[in-house]
């Protein structure tokens, strides 16, 4: 979005006209953060793929699912 402001390893979008914000970065860098809230108690956690999409985009989430079901 032009004009927003996102902390580091952040990066903001249009979704539907709603200004949404997204974790960045590579897979360990993904699951570390992720990893991070099950250090908070955290029992639930829903991911999101905003790019790319398909199949690709699942391909390289894999990583981050299978270091958090360990």
């Amino acid at each position: 979005m032009p004009g927003v402001s996102t902390a580091p390893g952040t990066a903001a979008f249009d979704l539907g006209g709603m200004r949404q914000m997204a974790r960045v970065g590579t897979p360990d860098e993904l699951l570390d953060h992720a990893l991070a809230f099950r250090a908070a108690g955290v029992q639930h956690l829903t991911l999101s793929l905003v790019h790319p999409p398909g199949p690709r985009g699942i391909e390289m989430l894999a990583p981050v699912v299978d270091g958090l079901r360990r």
